[in-house]
């Protein structure tokens, strides 16, 4: 359908991000008067070559004018990690976050930010719009989804949750926000999709416990690792750590980093563990806590498994503990990781052998379970790589034949108009492409390192003749054959294209195929 800008609407939501992609979070809610934003995001590319570092959806068409508050879900880097070079763009952004949230976002980008702490079930009002955070089990703590509501129409927003049928604060939450939806002509579930596959309900932290203790009170020296910013697991960990009379050593800055935030949010103690320098060596006793389970270059796992880590050295007999699961895209760099801490002669546990780590995503029975709450017209999939988002969908058409189910991507526009709503198909944007200097980079450069980096370049000096080669399998005999060549067909008068052209065509017959070359 056609844009519907300039159409009659209630109420608008648009995703320019993260809905037919894992990352790149970020969705637009709008009134003909009023918008708000809800997360900025980043995403990872697949593969972290030539210079990208990250990703984040294309904003360059928003009215930052009518779009003046920000609402942020939760502090994974898939719903923040875009914020910094928003506010570069929008610096008076207003953001809206839980407390510890807000402690992320202060430790993060350590600068004065426009920011207001909100509260589970707390009504707040931007413009003609009505929004009520309420807040769902996740794998990081204060997780928000958020109630929205504006000239009589509504939205229940929950991109990372669970709803086991024992989260009772969860489905508390959903009953208020049922009762605030009470006569909207209107009422549409924008739910994740990233764990709809998984049959039943995730599992809960609570049922974790039992096997992670099992595991960590063996008679070991023993490193974990885990998502840093997993503060539910951190904590389960220093509980267990206190009931088996062992210490807990923080090792790496992203796992100080987490334990430093949720002590200023009150979630931990100064007292529950302890920095792995401050321990002259490692025991039995102790627990070393490390960032870095996908496998990431620079990270404090990838220096322990190379052996090169000033403070634990693996040793044979150790335990090492992989309490976390294996995000698409990173099971090479992760096999890479076993394979090193195996040849170093340590033993590896790991989520397939114990029930040590849980999704912090909705299964179909969590999906259903969050529905019933709720007296819903609609349903649309949201959060997660398109064939999960048609997963989502037809689970639901399934379960729910009477709520209406309707599938959307990136750039689609749901618009609430009267008793029914519309999907409109904009101009799909791609995601804009990030340096590690937090620069976008024009993917016209991208291409043109694409280039150097499959067939390297050679480089000719007009005056001396002199070509030097970069990146190019190619033998000092060839390159002064071809100087040679050069100087015989007197190319001081021909213009530097005719002697780009000739070089290519030379090295081509030489090579089978052509370098970049480059005539100054």
């Amino acid at each position: 359908m056609s844009n519907p800008s300039n159409n009659k609407y209630d109420l608008k939501f648009t995703p320019i991000g993260g809905v037919g992609q894992i990352g790149g979070n970020m969705s637009l809610v709008e009134t003909p008067h009023h918008g708000i934003i809800i997360d900025s995001g980043t995403l990872f590319p697949r593969d972290k070559v030539l210079g990208i570092n990250y990703l984040i959806p294309d904003y360059e068409d928003v009215d930052f004018a009518k779009f003046d508050s920000i609402l942020i879900t939760h502090c994974h880097e898939d719903h923040i990690g875009g914020l910094k070079l928003l506010l570069r763009k929008a610096p008076s952004l207003k953001i809206y976050c839980s407390h510890y949230t807000s402690i992320v976002l202060k430790n993060k980008l350590k600068k004065d930010l426009n920011l207001e702490v909100i509260n589970n079930l707390q009504e707040i009002k931007i413009g003609d719009i009505k929004i009520i955070p309420f807040e769902v089990d996740h794998s990081t703590a204060q997780t928000f989804g958020f109630f929205i509501n504006a000239n009589n129409q509504s939205l229940v927003f929950a991109s990372d949750f669970k709803c086991h049928e024992k989260s009772l604060n969860v489905l508390e939450n959903l009953k208020s926000i049922n009762k605030s939806a009470k006569g909207s002509k209107n009422f549409v579930s924008f739910l994740d999709s990233t764990s709809v596959r998984k049959v039943g309900f995730s599992t809960r932290e609570e049922e974790v416990y039992t096997d992670l203790k099992k595991v960590l009170s063996r008679d070991q020296r023993t490193l974990i690792t885990l998502f840093s910013s997993n503060i539910h697991r951190l904590k389960s960990i220093i509980d267990i750590a206190k009931e088996i009379n062992k210490k807990v050593l923080l090792y790496g800055r992203s796992m100080h980093f987490s334990f430093k935030c949720a002590v200023d949010a009150g979630l931990l103690k100064k007292s529950d563990a302890l920095d792995i320098e401050m321990e002259s060596s490692i025991q039995n006793h102790h627990l070393v806590l490390a960032p870095g389970c996908q496998g990431s270059f620079r990270s404090t796992l990838k220096n322990i498994s190379k052996n090169i880590s000033p403070y634990f050295k693996v040793q044979p007999g150790d335990q090492v503990v992989f309490s976390s699961s294996i995000i698409p895209g990173n099971e090479k760099q992760i096999q890479s990781l076993y394979n090193a801490f195996t040849d170093l002669g340590a033993e590896l546990v790991t989520y397939k052998d114990f029930k040590i780590h849980c999704s912090g995503h909705a299964g179909q029975a969590d999906l259903s379970t969050f529905m019933k709450k709720l007296d819903l017209t609609h349903h649309v999939p949201i959060h997660g790589e398109t064939f999960l988002l048609k997963k989502n969908y037809d689970f639901i058409s399934a379960t729910f034949p009477k709520i209406k189910t309707n599938f959307i991507r990136d750039f689609d526009s749901v618009v609430f108009k009267d008793n029914d709503i519309e999907v409109y198909d904009l101009s799909f944007k791609k995601p804009l492409l990030i340096d590690y200097a937090h620069n976008e980079i024009p993917r016209s450069v991208i291409s043109q390192r694409r280039k150097i980096a499959e067939n390297g370049m050679i480089i000719m000096n007009k005056e001396t003749f002199k070509l030097v080669s970069y990146g190019v399998n190619i033998s000092e005999g060839n390159l002064n054959n071809l100087e040679a060549k050069n100087k015989k067909k007197n190319f001081h008068n021909r213009n530097s294209e005719e002697i780009r052209i000739f070089l290519r065509r030379s090295l081509q017959s030489i090579l089978g195929y052509k370098p970049i070359v480059v005539v100054n």
